[in-house]
């Protein structure tokens, strides 16, 4: 009798990194040259300690734009890391230290000697700099939310990597209404008035809008990684309810796991992403070919255990062979291998 299916070790291969392989084209909406210098200096060059004591004058000035400066690096690093992969993206982010250094701005920019103009436009990225930090700080978060639940994933914990999906996909949700509040306001300074400033806003603003198209795919894939999980729990229960003979409830939870897999193909929708973010169209399209094959195959399984619960062990083999067969349609041309062997590394992520 072939009541035990490969199906588990089938879907498990399914990478939980769908997100490994995306890029993001940041248009008219980020880069370009606000007037500032690119060159931003090394971290805390200018922001020393000693610093700290706001002069009147050209030295308080140079310090707030120091301090900004900075930030700008800090946020510009963090992003730069999140472009080359998610999975590795850092899963802390010092919020500490960007709200330290824009007290320190605010403090210069009180007593600098500087056109109205220049100090309104710091001020207003002061402003940006300090709403942004605690949006990374939850993107962040949902980063090591997510590496949790893939490292539940590949060792088969499908219900606690569940919980680890809704602990990122609670983190990730917070970043886009954040982001789109930090480019208001940055898109009302007057850019022109930091030209001659080693600071500028576009460094930071193509920052923002990486980090806000990445939450933004993460929500999509998130989507869809939840009724995978819930399908691949249910697959899980019902192979190990075949082994033991309770074909009832093999079932019921096949009959439930092919709901799940059609869900999250449903979840998979790409197409509720702007043109920024760009997804390796192939890989994607081989992730939904596996869970659509897994949702043929569940409702397969379901009828064998049926008719292992009648006693028609023949019948029962031919559909098992069949859900294993149903399930191999996508696996050709794929690596292979143990856990989440098919990976869609293929781009710069």
């Amino acid at each position: 009798m072939e009541r035990r299916t490969v199906l588990t070790a089938a879907g498990a291969s399914l990478p939980v990194g769908l997100a490994g392989c995306v890029t993001v084209n940041f248009g008219d909406d980020g880069g370009g040259d606000d007037g500032g210098s690119d060159d931003d200096g090394p971290a805390e060059t200018a922001a020393t300690d000693d610093a700290d004591d706001a002069d009147a004058g050209g030295d308080s000035l140079q310090r707030a734009v120091a301090a900004l400066a900075d930030n700008n690096e800090q946020f510009e690093s963090y992003a730069e890391t999140v472009a080359s992969s998610v999975e590795d993206a850092p899963t802390t982010f010092d919020d500490g230290a960007v709200t330290d250094r824009v007290e320190r701005a605010r403090r210069n920019l009180s007593a600098a000697d500087a056109p109205d103009g220049v100090v309104t436009a710091l001020s207003g990225l002061a402003d940006a700099h300090e709403r942004a930090g605690p949006m990374f700080v939850d993107y962040a978060t949902g980063a090591e939310s997510y590496s949790e639940m893939q490292r539940r994933s590949d060792r088969n914990r499908y219900e606690t990597a569940t919980t680890a999906l809704f602990e990122s996909h609670r983190a990730i949700g917070d970043v886009r209404p954040v982001a789109d509040e930090v480019l208001d306001t940055l898109g009302g300074i007057d850019t022109g008035a930091l030209s001659e400033l080693s600071v500028s806003v576009a460094p930071f603003r193509d920052a923002v809008v990486e980090l806000r198209r990445r939450a933004d795919f993460l929500d999509v894939y998130l989507d869809g990684m939840e009724p995978f999980l819930a399908g691949m729990a249910d697959l899980q229960t019902a192979e190990t309810a075949m082994d033991r003979g309770s074909f009832a409830r093999a079932e019921r939870r096949y009959e439930a796991a092919g709901t799940h897999y059609r869900d999250a193909v449903a979840g998979f929708d790409d197409s509720r992403l702007d043109g920024g973010v760009v997804i390796p169209q192939a890989a994607l399209d081989q992730v939904r070919c596996r869970i659509e094959a897994l949702a043929d195959a569940s409702p397969t399984l379901a009828e064998a255990a049926r008719a292992y619960e009648r006693g028609d062990r023949t019948e029962g083999d031919r559909l098992s062979r069949q859900a294993r067969e149903t399930v191999s349609r996508c696996q050709q041309g794929s690596s292979t291998g143990g856990g989440n062997s098919f990976s869609l590394r293929t781009g710069a992520f």
